[in-house]
């Protein structure tokens, strides 16, 4: 299994809000907490006690619902502007470019805009 590069992707966001909605977690980077809670006008311990938990080692994750995150409204980002890191380099993280063509299918299965991103070899 060939690891993808960056390169081989001409990946364009079709805004349709189906990786919102995928099961798993959105990982919280240092700061990223405290700029959403700035972001919604709330303070801090509101806002980790409203949309976050601590995931065991890894840290603090956004506290999702059976439909996806609790920011997507009408299959659009409410938080956009401050959207954690995880959000805004999908589909560029490490696992899927690893993960290789298969990975990409994966996700592919989602997000209609991931099949059409894969550059022709040659």
């Amino acid at each position: 299994m060939a690891r993808l590069k960056r390169e081989d992707i001409d990946f364009t966001c079709e805004k349709c809000g189906a990786c919102c909605r995928v099961e798993g977690y959105v990982f919280l980077e240092a700061g990223e907490a405290e700029r959403l809670a700035g972001f919604l006008g709330m303070r801090l311990k509101e806002f980790k006690k409203q949309y976050t938990y601590w995931f065991f080692i890894f840290g603090r994750v956004l506290r999702t619902q059976s439909t996806g995150c609790p920011f997507l409204v009408n299959n659009r980002c409410s938080v956009y502007e401050a959207r954690p890191k995880q959000c805004s380099s999908f589909p560029y993280w490490k696992r899927i470019l690893n993960g290789g063509t298969k990975e990409w299918a994966h996700i592919s299965g989602y997000c209609p805009a991931a099949g059409k991103a894969l550059k022709p070899k040659g």
